[in-house]
């Protein structure tokens, strides 16, 4: 097959697009039959059969000569009206393609629905979504005088650098940088498993430093960690997000009606699901999630089921579609205790809607906070992280307890479930002792 390399050819460009309402008589067939022809030289196009408006086809395509409207329209048997020139050669191919997935407000205030890259068809040899990324680092670069801040696009548009890094190394226009990373991430395969913890009690202070200290230990830094606070435009490819959500209805804004969305952010095994940022489609491709909450995890998990749902056909019943609102780890604090629960249809020892318990553990944590307060700053740190750690053990232990079950089988062909077994024993003996 050979490959198109649009970015870099220097043959003449002459675009063209054309709609059309399947409602009159038209067929895919007939698209396909006019893309056939010689002249033409490289296309896409898509189905849009989601909209709020009738179903149409929407097709971009080029050609290295102008064939003229009227030849166009014996070629593809469509009125000369039904094809416009597309101005600006390769820029204008890049903002039509990008137009095609729906996926601006301008679309979405107009009733239209957002569609998934997958939707598009393009001739074989073309990574349009490869063109699309090339074009806007391309424009980033055009605006960017510096050398070094040139390099620095570059290394984010590739993905070996965040845009926090590159900041904090001298790069100017973050919202250019912002957009070449969110294209990166939108295009990267899924996370192969997410955990989610939910952290609750009604002593906010206490939810909240576990929490956050449980964020950072997996996160292996306060610097991988993403603070969800109301949308997800600045996220940056962080492999743990923490959020503080009383009611999983706030996850309204960022995901919108999209249940898929909202499934993929808890679910332990992801799809590659798209969401929606002011600079761009991009991808969340955490490994870890951690909730603080206050209410109990029975609310917490109906609300999430409603929202996985998409508010449609709900009673207060959770069903097999929506077992990911059954999160894996749940955290109690309560005063100076935590008590630790893992699913067990996540185990595969039971069903989704029952947990096993870990235990009830001591924490210190406020404790040691306290009486470390006349310590100087790198002390109190230092004996801060090592409370913080051996308070966060019970987690840390159900955690690779469903890692174990779902990805490691015994060397002997038996299940790995007596391994678990003995694991989730050694973890309350170990912390009560």
């Amino acid at each position: 097959m050979t490959t198109i390399d649009l970015l870099n050819s220097t043959a003449p460009v002459r675009a063209f697009q054309l709609t059309t309402h399947l409602k009159s008589g038209y067929s895919v067939a007939l698209l396909e039959r006019g893309l056939a022809h010689k002249t033409i030289k490289g296309w896409v196009w898509i189905l849009h059969d989601r909209d709020e408006t009738t179903d149409n086809l929407h097709c971009v395509f080029w050609c290295e000569r102008d064939p003229g409207l009227e030849t166009l329209s014996r070629w593809f048997s469509l009125p000369s009206t039904q094809f416009d020139r597309i101005k600006r050669g390769k820029e204008g191919i890049a903002a039509c393609v990008k137009y095609l997935l729906h996926d601006d407000e301008d679309s979405q205030a107009a009733g239209k629905a957002r569609y998934q890259p997958s939707d598009l068809h393009a001739v074989p040899g073309w990574d349009w979504q490869e063109f699309l990324r090339e074009m806007a680092l391309k424009e980033a670069l055009s605006g960017t005088s510096r050398q070094k801040s040139r390099g620095l696009v570059q290394q984010v548009a590739s993905g070996e650098i965040s845009v926090r890094e590159a900041l904090r190394r001298g790069a100017r226009s973050e919202s250019q940088l912002r957009r070449l990373r969110a294209m990166y991430l939108a295009q990267q395969d899924p996370t192969a498993q997410r955990i989610a913890f939910y952290v609750y009690g009604e002593d906010y202070y206490a939810v909240q430093t576990l929490s956050r200290g449980l964020a950072e230990a997996l996160a292996e830094g306060r610097s991988n960690v993403f603070e969800f606070i109301s949308t997800f435009d600045l996220y940056d490819g962080e492999p743990v997000i923490h959020a503080t959500i009383d009611d999983p209805f706030d996850f309204r804004e960022p995901f919108g009606s999209d249940g898929e969305r909202a499934r993929a952010f808890v679910a332990l095994f992801p799809s590659r699901t798209l969401i929606e940022t002011r600079y761009g489609p991009s991808q969340l491709l955490h490994k870890h999630v951690v909730i603080a909450g206050c209410c109990s995890p029975d609310y917490f998990q109906d609300r999430l089921a409603t929202l996985i749902a998409g508010w449609k056909d709900f009673y207060g019943r959770r069903s097999k579609p929506f077992v990911e609102s059954y999160l894996p780890i749940i955290l109690a604090v309560n005063a100076d205790e935590l008590a630790v629960q893992v699913n067990q249809g996540v185990l595969g020892e039971g069903a989704f809607e029952q947990y096993r318990s870990l235990g009830t553990f001591r924490m210190n944590l406020r404790n040691v906070i306290e009486q470390s307060r006349g310590l100087s700053e790198d002390e109190r740190f230092a004996i801060e992280s090592a409370a913080m750690r051996q308070n966060l053990a019970p987690a840390l232990e159900a955690r690779q307890a469903i890692i174990d079950a779902t990805t490691v089988a015994s060397s002997d062909g038996e299940s790995a479930r007596a391994e678990i077994e003995q694991l989730l024993e050694e973890a309350g003996q170990r912390i009560a002792d």
